[in-house]
């Protein structure tokens, strides 16, 4: 795996997450705006060490935000170049097999990934155990999908391969 493919700069973010959440959960922990802190330190370091490898341009190109994105800037998720539109996002499929199914490690249900019905979205990676998922916890095992309806799906990471794809514009 290229260390600027895809699949190896999503693995290495989730690995630095991983390794600095012992750390940053401290320095947050007592703060009564601790979740809003939080997603503002990750949608800094999605667009530090994720986008800016994948989407170095010319033309510029921008990732949709990395889980509920940061709330600094009202209408606007991001830390850097907050007038910035998402023209990109990441795209989870099956490994092998495209009409292959996976497993919803929330409910132990066989879906399809590209099910149009679901239309499921890259969220973030999560620890999941036993039908629950953790967003902030080591070690982020999974990858979490968001859908219609607030439907949230979770997949082991052994599973997908992940892709950068153009937003279709609507």
């Amino acid at each position: 795996m290229s260390i600027h493919s895809v699949n190896g700069v999503l693995s290495r973010f989730r690995l630095f997450l991983e390794s600095s959440f012992s750390h940053i959960a401290p320095i947050y922990a007592r703060n009564e705006n601790e979740e809003d802190l939080r997603a503002a330190w990750l949608q800094a370091n999605w667009e530090l060490l994720v986008e800016c490898v994948l989407c170095w341009g010319p033309p510029p190109e921008f990732l949709v935000e990395y889980g509920g994105g940061a709330d600094l800037y009202g209408v606007s998720s991001r830390i850097l170049l907050p007038d910035a539109v998402a023209t990109h996002k990441i795209t989870v499929h099956p490994i092998g097999n495209n009409n292959a199914q996976v497993i919803n490690l929330l409910d132990n249900k066989f879906i399809h990934l590209d099910d149009p019905e679901l239309n499921l979205d890259f969220d973030s990676f999560c620890y999941s155990h036993r039908g629950y998922y953790y967003p902030f916890q080591a070690p982020l095992n999974s990858v979490l999908l968001e859908g219609k309806n607030h439907y949230s799906v979770a997949v082991s990471l052994e599973h997908v391969t992940f892709k950068k794809t153009p937003i279709k514009p609507e």
